[in-house]
């Protein structure tokens, strides 16, 4: 029995990834703030130590400036090196604008009173900290649908994702969650290869996107008037009950509803 499951595929599912960010994405930041090797307030970075605040981890010299030089930055020689890249790079994240769009990525345990499912990726539409952007979450689920993604859609009640924490520390970006089927979170973790290569297709899609809404998300705050909601129609809406008292079945989704209505008020 050891030898079978020594033998067994095995993958780290409850490693929070942090510190991933693209190389242009951090190029753009690094120009954005030439000074980025100061220390931002709550960044984390003991003030004129080089390290991160508690941990004695050091933030190295700073980000490097040109592509060549970056790409060899991301190449981690060990954790402490791969702790020197997260510090360097979060130092960058300096103000709001810095970040326009946040995907968090977490588990979405298959349970009785849930609608996450064990072979696909599961997009959940509000966590217990509140609804996720409704837009950005649509938009999750328009690529799902497009590329073929086996996905669901889930409301967590009782559960607090990585994304809240931004949140609630007044980020003003959007924020979404996607999650791959699991069994057993906090303990003898078990998932299906289909729900985690669903996930990562959703990411992979999404990433090569523009933002939801380029031209309004490229600053940090607008006009109510200007916003272009109207501009990411659906084209139905369907809706069914949230409440399922003793984990009993959802009632029947309602046909829908074409969208905008030809009567009533126009966005």
């Amino acid at each position: 029995m050891d030898s079978f499951i020594d033998e067994l595929p095995k993958v780290e599912l409850h490693l929070h990834l942090v510190g991933s960010a693209s190389v242009p994405t951090v190029l753009e930041l690094a120009r954005r703030h030439p000074a980025g090797n100061g220390v931002p307030p709550g960044s984390g970075v003991a003030p004129g130590s080089g390290v991160l605040a508690g941990s004695g981890v050091p933030t190295g010299s700073g980000v490097p400036r040109t592509e060549p030089e970056l790409r060899a930055f991301f190449e981690f020689r060990d954790f402490p090196h791969f702790a020197e890249v997260y510090g360097a790079v979060s130092a960058l994240v300096r103000e709001p604008a810095d970040v326009a769009e946040l995907v968090s990525v977490d588990n979405a345990v298959c349970a009785p009173g849930q609608d996450s499912i064990e072979d696909g990726v599961t997009i959940p539409m509000a966590d217990l900290h509140g609804p996720f952007d409704y837009h950005l979450t649509r938009k999750l689920c328009g690529l799902a649908d497009e590329q073929g993604i086996p996905f669901a859609r889930d409301v967590f009640r009782y559960y607090r994702s990585d994304a809240a924490a931004a949140i609630e520390a007044g980020a003003g970006t959007r924020a979404a969650l996607v999650g791959f089927g699991l069994d057993g979170s906090h303990g003898w973790e078990r998932t299906h290869m289909d729900s985690l290569e669903a996930t990562y297709n959703l990411l992979h899609a999404w990433l090569q996107t523009p933002l939801t809404f380029a031209k309004w998300d490229a600053k940090p705050s607008g006009k109510l008037r200007d916003f272009p909601s109207s501009k990411q129609p659906a084209p139905t809406e369907q809706w069914v009950p949230l409440s399922r008292g003793e984990h009993a079945e959802p009632g029947d989704a309602s046909p829908g509803s074409h969208w905008p209505p030809s009567e009533g008020p126009q966005i």
